[in-house]
């Protein structure tokens, strides 16, 4: 009786085993990704790649990948990383929709938080994650206008104020080290609200907000999990959304965090003031334009969702960039004589030494060729950027990929390419100046560090005006020393790639 009951548990143990070692079988031997190369364990679960997110070092595991298997590795079973510059225009230029595995949460819960999320201006879909390609179209047809070089000189200035009380508050702290990824993360948040506003939130006052920089890391943590294992990703994104369905009900309906009902509370004041003031240059006021235009595709909702996603990202992305490319010129002493003999030429200001419109310090080849030297060695986006093959596959280096692969493309990959870039690994600003003509052409193709294609970043030309106006207020105002600059720089990497507590010395330059 007894050897008749452990029966059935032998045969089910058996078909685990043989269910188990057939499909290892098909991943490896009969798959349609079985010729790509790659590592055994990444052939057969998704768990390889999560674990390697997990890491948070993938833009240099990556690199190591490429350069044992080539072109394209095999890092999922139904998932590819391409390695390959030509790739960049079939990936992201072909309109492929950004993966999504639709993290669903319990029906009555995801409506309540959506219901949420839109008393505090959130949920209106932005375009960082928006996977509906057509609503994509639509949206980006709208709000492209408010990012033109012609609309960013039309704003530019409101950066001013922020960065001139921040070379302020450097002065103030003059001789004493700083840690410059703090500043500049909350300089990033003032001239991104001023600009969007026309009203600074207020952050350099004090030099940090530990709150909101703890709240966006909690943001990325998930999308190691989320992207790579479902059903993880499923359960961690509910314990999320939970945790802040709990802090805005105890909280009596305020936003999780202070900037997100702060800013909601600025559009609610823009639509509600005189139309006179319609015309002011704030990208608040242009973006309220276009929802009074059209009040269906680009509704209320939507309004104050873009417009935080514009401060967000921004605040994301040039935060982290500014204090690389800093710490990059200033650990060599040339190079920032260099850049500061260069700014000396246009300095001539009546405001902050050095605070020029872009458009001036686009003429200086230098100052162009550090900052795209630094964007270069430190793209922001550590992971890859996936997309889902089309329905009739694709042909890539060799390999025919089928409908619903993902493929990406992890930007460190291409820009520490030898064979594209020689030495990759040494920041030399001047390879931008001794470059021929179709250098700069294939370099400026694989530069991702604003994405590509239809999904590219919509704000790409005033994170570069920002971009170019900090460094170049920093570079004319002072001679920075970095501290303990042989000490090897802490780093996470949660998409975006990020350094923490690096530390500065700005001390006031002499004057000449």
């Amino acid at each position: 009786m007894a050897s008749f009951s452990a029966l059935p548990l032998d045969v089910l143990g058996l078909v685990a085993i043989v269910t188990v070692f057939t499909y290892i079988l098909y991943q490896r031997f009969f798959s349609p990704l079985a010729r790509v190369p790659g590592p055994f364990l990444a052939s057969i679960t998704s768990f390889w790649i999560a674990h390697a997110y997990w890491r948070q070092d993938w833009h240099y595991r990556a690199i190591s990948l490429h350069k044992q298997y080539g072109p394209v590795v095999r890092v999922g079973p139904d998932a590819v990383d391409v390695g390959d510059v030509d790739a960049i225009k079939i990936i992201y230029g072909m309109g492929l929709a950004p993966c999504s595995h639709g993290f669903e949460l319990i029906e009555a819960i995801r409506d309540r938080i959506e219901i949420l999320e839109r008393e505090v201006g959130r949920g209106g879909g932005n375009l960082i994650g928006m996977t509906d390609e057509p609503l994509h179209k639509q949206r980006r047809r709208l709000v492209d206008p408010i990012y033109t070089l012609k609309s960013v000189r039309e704003s530019e200035h409101l950066m001013n104020a922020p960065i001139t009380f921040f070379a302020e508050q450097m002065r103030r702290h003059s001789g004493t080290p700083v840690d410059i990824i703090e500043w500049t993360n909350v300089l990033a948040v003032d001239v991104f609200t001023a600009i969007t506003y026309g009203k600074s939130y207020g952050l350099l006052e004090h030099g940090r907000d530990p709150e909101m920089l703890a709240f966006t890391e909690a943001n990325w943590n998930p999308y190691f999990w989320a992207v790579m294992v479902p059903l993880l990703g499923r359960l961690v994104k509910i314990r999320q959304r939970l945790l802040i369905l709990a802090k805005v009900l105890l909280s009596g309906g305020k936003a999780p965090l202070p900037i997100l009902g702060w800013t909601t509370e600025q559009i609610e004041n823009a639509l509600q003031s005189d139309e006179s003031a319609g015309n002011a240059p704030t990208l608040s006021r242009k973006a309220i334009r276009i929802h009074r235009a059209h009040p269906k595709e680009f509704p209320r909702a939507a309004l104050n969702d873009h417009m935080f996603e514009l401060v967000f990202a921004g605040f994301e992305t040039c935060g982290a960039t500014i204090p690389k490319i800093i710490w990059r010129i200033a650990t060599t002493r040339d190079f920032q004589k260099r850049l500061q003999t260069e700014l000396d030429t246009l300095s001539k200001t009546d405001t902050l030494k050095g605070l020029l419109t872009y458009d001036q310090l686009l003429e200086l080849p230098y100052l162009s060729a550090c900052i795209s030297e630094g964007m270069r060695m430190d793209p922001i986006t550590g992971i890859a950027l996936s997309r889902r093959v089309p329905p009739e596959g694709v042909r890539m280096n060799g390999y025919d990929l089928p409908g619903g692969t993902e493929i990406g493309i992890t930007p460190r990959v291409i820009s520490y390419n030898e064979d594209l870039v020689e030495d990759p690994y040494r920041f030399s600003p001047d390879r931008w100046l001794d470059a021929t003509k179709e250098q700069k052409i294939l370099w400026d193709r694989m530069d991702l560090m604003f994405s590509a294609g239809p999904t590219a970043c919509t704000g790409k030309v005033m994170a570069l005006a920002f971009i170019y106006k900090v460094i170049a207020a920093v570079f004319s105002n002072f001679d920075v020393t970095v501290i303990d600059k042989d000490k090897k720089i802490e780093e996470i990497n949660i998409f975006p790639v990020k350094w923490r507590k690096v530390k500065m010395k700005l001390s006031p330059r002499k004057a000449e």
